[in-house]
């Protein structure tokens, strides 16, 4: 995305929209207002400590610094992660609330970098719904440079643009630069857009920009609201990338709200997936961005769609989205639904995604279910049942693997595990590959993973090849000698 600089297209558009367009609700004077300080750590923390209203307790009364300390120790003594992230972020907007020194404070004995971050974003939010610029400011000039900088700011500038985003702006360029700029631009957006979607809308057209990142936050904000309007917007979109993202953004948002809608209101557009344009990439991803979400809450139903898209790539890759999900929910289900599809593509597809899937929770029976499939469907899922089984349970896939008679279950087997153990455990790797029974996959695979071997740590490469050489048979050996020549003629090249 290009920078912004004042002078610049975008920067222009910016101090001017509100005059603009016509009958806004939001204008602009175009002399910059300058921010009323800018804080060092000192002062910062005197601004902080204006009280607004009192921290409710239970009870209806005020919660003292020994209630909140008590309410913080049980919430961190509480298993289920997604419960305590939110029960972080409510204390902290509650404790910001009554006295923003007190949940800073609070915020510097929390260890834990995730927890902080929970408490802190609760912070923030209630600040900045006071007064986002000394929240902004604050973070920007007291924290060192990370997430929980990068977050604070966020959510500062996003409650800051929904009062009054050409101040957040205006900030931001003063105060910001790279990649937090840009993802500040897009909290900016996302926040201009729950108040006045139409006025951001706008203001991204005028500025000619392509960036993705901010179409999807006005696009996907907008959707929440009013998804047709939002719909309708993004479907009219000049740039065909970013009429594209636009448009998947605005019905994958609609999908989260009523899928069923979301599928209907995308027909127009289904045809322009088969399309190679890499333009229109987002819009090819539509289908299975679909499938997705609507495979959370109706799988069947997702599943019925699917066999009625267009045929091709798109829909072939829904399928396989579909799989996955239904598998993670309802294992018996998802195959039974791919019993009765009958096209080959989408059948491979379900297949593989489903054995890959089952494979990481139930290796043993994904294998046996796949063992029913004709041969030809059933290896990809093997494969990726293989897989997944390396990747979750390597010591019980490894076990599994000296029972089985030398053969060809065996090498993909082998050849799985090695794969997930070649970087961390090269010699284990490798005795797994000279294990192989088929020549030359045995080759091969000895090849590749001596090669990675030799690239972290070529004396101990070097050392076992030279120790295994007499046991390898000769299809291996001539495959591995071709492989060390092409190593020292490299290393002989990077040397002169």
């Amino acid at each position: 995305m290009k920078s912004f600089h004042n002078g610049t297209l975008i920067t222009n558009v910016l101090l001017v929209a509100g005059g603009a367009l016509a009958g806004s609700a939001l204008t602009w004077s175009l002399t910059p207002r300058q921010p009323d300080s800018m804080w060092g750590a000192d002062a910062a923390f005197s601004g902080a400590e204006t009280t607004m209203a009192p921290v409710p307790a239970a009870g209806g009364g005020v919660m003292s610094e020994d209630e909140t300390s008590v309410k913080l120790e049980q919430i961190m003594s509480a298993d289920n992660p997604e419960h305590k992230a939110s029960d972080l972020s409510r204390l902290g907007r509650d404790v910001a609330t009554g006295n923003v020194q007190a949940a800073l404070d609070m915020a510097s004995g929390i260890g834990g970098e995730t927890d902080r971050m929970a408490f802190v974003r609760g912070t923030f939010e209630a600040w900045a719904a006071q007064d986002p610029q000394a929240a902004a400011s604050y973070a920007a000039t007291n924290f060192p440079a990370g997430m929980l900088r990068s977050e604070a700011i966020r959510v500062s500038v996003g409650q800051w643009a929904q009062k009054d985003p050409r101040s957040a702006f205006q900030w931001m360029e003063a105060n910001l630069s790279g990649p937090l700029k840009e993802e500040s631009l897009v909290a900016l957006a996302q926040g201009w857009s729950r108040r006045s979607p139409q006025q951001a809308a706008s203001w991204f057209a005028e500025t000619g920009s392509t960036s993705q990142p901010l179409l999807t936050a006005i696009a996907g904000t907008w959707a929440q609201q009013d998804p047709a309007s939002a719909l309708q917007w993004a479907s009219q979109l000049r740039d065909t990338g970013n009429r594209s993202v636009g448009l998947t953004s605005a019905l994958g948002e609609m999908a989260r709200q009523d899928p069923a809608a979301a599928a209907l209101a995308a027909e127009p557009y289904l045809g322009e997936t088969s399309s190679n344009d890499p333009a229109t990439a987002a819009i090819r991803d539509l289908p299975t961005v679909l499938a997705d979400i609507w495979g959370t809450t109706d799988p069947a139903a997702a599943a019925q769609w699917i066999s009625k898209l267009p045929p091709g790539a798109s829909q072939v890759e829904a399928a396989g989205t579909l799989a996955t999900v239904w598998a993670s929910s309802d294992i018996e289900a998802a195959v039974a639904w791919s019993s009765t599809i009958s096209d080959p593509s989408l059948k491979g597809a379900v297949v593989s995604h489903l054995g890959t899937t089952w494979g990481a929770i139930e290796p043993d029976q994904a294998i046996a279910w796949l063992d029913t499939l004709p041969s030809d469907v059933a290896s990809q899922g093997i494969s990726g049942a293989f897989n997944s089984w390396a990747a979750t349970d390597p010591l019980g896939l490894n076990d599994w693997i000296t029972q089985l008679e030398p053969g060809p279950r065996s090498d993909l087997a082998r050849r799985s595990l090695g794969d997930v153990m070649a970087d961390q455990e090269p010699l284990a790797a490798l005795e797994l590959a000279a294990g192989i029974a088929d020549p030359i996959q045995q080759s091969d695979v000895l090849a590749r993973y001596y090669r990675q071997f030799h690239r972290s740590d070529a004396a101990s490469a070097i050392e076992w090849l030279q120790g295994e050489w007499t046991r390898l048979p000769a299809p291996a050996q001539q495959s591995l000698a071709r492989e060390q020549q092409k190593l020292v003629e490299r290393s002989n090249r990077t040397a002169g």
